[in-house]
């Protein structure tokens, strides 16, 4: 993984409704012990699909990104 500036990756106002959902959704609650939240960014940069997953094992190996819940920084996911 290689951490990447959040700016790099969408929009400042995007990328702070990606880090609320994966933070603070009532749905974090069915991933409790997930560490990370991988997405991609979609719709022309306009939105994002993702769901939480765990650093050390992921599921979704095809996200672009990881976000970790644990500071918020961004990484690529290669």
């Amino acid at each position: 993984m290689n951490k990447i500036l959040k700016k790099n990756v969408c929009k400042p106002s995007l990328m702070k409704k990606i880090i609320s959902h994966a933070g603070g959704s009532m749905y974090r609650m069915n991933a409790g012990s997930a560490d990370c939240y991988t997405f991609d960014i979609v719709d022309n940069g306009n939105d994002w699909q993702g769901g939480w997953d765990w650093s050390n094992g992921l599921v979704d190996k095809e996200a672009q990104y990881i976000l970790m819940l644990s500071d918020n920084k961004v990484y690529l996911n290669n």
